[in-house]
């Protein structure tokens, strides 16, 4: 009779387990289409020169992992319309995500150089630091 007792606690953790699994994608995946409508409703909104606009709108998208075929578009969007520090390390975090360790880097450097030619107290540490974990994958 103990086995049967086992048998049904551990149907039963397992079951819980399920649910808790399938509750949190489900929170992510609603906190995923919020950001999807916030980052659009700020491109709409946006200058069509608002290269920093577009800029953090893919951010949003590439933090979160959600929307990354328009995060692309966004991107690569903004960049057309102004290089700068700042859309050149976003466009390395997206191919950061995208596995593309190569690519993310050479964006990563890019947007050191930038960084560098527009102030004297340029922090370059965080770039350096998503180097250094692309490199430990």
């Amino acid at each position: 009779m103990k086995s049967v007792t086992s048998l049904s606690q551990k149907i039963s953790l397992f079951t819980a387990a399920l649910l808790i699994i399938s509750g949190n994608h489900l929170f992510a995946s609603i906190g995923g289409e919020k950001v999807v409508e916030k980052a659009r409703a700020s491109v709409e909104k946006a200058a069509p020169d608002d290269w920093k606009t577009l800029a953090e709108a893919a951010q949003l998208c590439i933090k979160k992992k959600v929307n990354m075929k328009e995060a692309s578009e966004w991107i690569h969007k903004s960049i057309e319309i102004k290089k700068t520090q700042f859309n050149t390390e976003v466009m390395g975090d997206y191919y950061r995500v995208n596995n593309l360790p190569e690519k993310a880097v050479a964006w990563y450097m890019e947007s050191m150089a930038l960084g560098k030619k527009s102030t004297d107290s340029f922090d370059a540490s965080m770039l350096q630091a998503k180097m250094f974990d692309l490199r430990k994958q």
